[in-house]
């Protein structure tokens, strides 16, 4: 599947030359064809204002990443990337390895409250969809959340029931407009949050749960965000 690298809004400052490179490529038909894999970045933890992501010591973004907004996916050269992140006081909250392969897709979050900062990496299994399908990788980044079942709007099953950091791979789902998404307290079946999104025939979407359900700012409560590609 394609992946439109200008939807996903690019966001930050510039990058150190050959180590990651923007995924905004001209279109210079001598230079040579990019052998390397695609590298998104994601602020998933709540009272983490500003998040800065390294690879092997050298940083990716100059500005930090505030919460809830993402950077990438950026062009990374394959080999072992050892991927750090720090907070606003440059101090070293967590490390994730990846090993980046050609053509390959990679999503990174940073999860959990600043104090015990986590990142978690995934590779982008993007499926190649039915007519009238949508792709939907759920996870589940509340970390005080109880054991959340997902439903979507016009799905015969729940996607499934989710504890804190699990995820699904990418699944099919009915496109649709305006498809309501269901957070829902597996023990009590109480219905903590519903969400509206589109999801469009033939995208695929990184979809989770972030914030708190004990919170006590609105800006860091209980949600849902979608990220499109396509």
């Amino acid at each position: 599947m394609k992946i439109d690298l200008k939807k996903l809004g690019i966001i930050g400052g510039l990058l150190i030359s050959g180590l990651f490179a923007t995924s905004c490529l001209d279109d210079d038909s001598s230079a040579e064809p990019f052998s390397g894999g695609w590298v998104a970045f994601v602020n998933a933890s709540p009272d983490a204002s500003s998040l800065k992501f390294y690879s092997n010591g050298n940083v990716i973004n100059s500005s930090g990443i505030p919460y809830g907004q993402y950077f990438g996916y950026l062009s990374a050269p394959t080999g072992v990337h050892n991927l750090t992140v720090r907070s606003g006081n440059n101090t070293d909250r967590d490390t994730v390895t990846i090993n980046v392969g050609i053509n390959k897709y990679y999503s990174v979050f940073a999860v959990n409250l600043l104090d015990n900062i986590e990142l978690l990496a995934f590779e982008d299994n993007f499926l190649n969809l039915g007519a009238g399908k949508s792709g939907v990788r759920f996870s589940q980044f509340s970390p005080d959340a109880p054991l959340l079942r997902v439903e979507f709007e016009g799905e015969a099953d729940p996607i499934g029931v989710f504890g804190f950091k699990q995820s699904t791979t990418m699944k099919e789902i009915n496109a649709a407009t305006n498809k309501k998404m269901f957070l829902i307290d597996e023990e009590t079946s109480d219905t903590l949050l519903t969400k509206t999104y589109t999801f469009k025939e033939g995208f695929s979407y990184a979809v989770f749960s972030k914030g708190l359900v004990n919170s006590t700012s609105s800006n860091q409560n209980l949600d849902i965000q979608v990220i499109p590609f396509n």
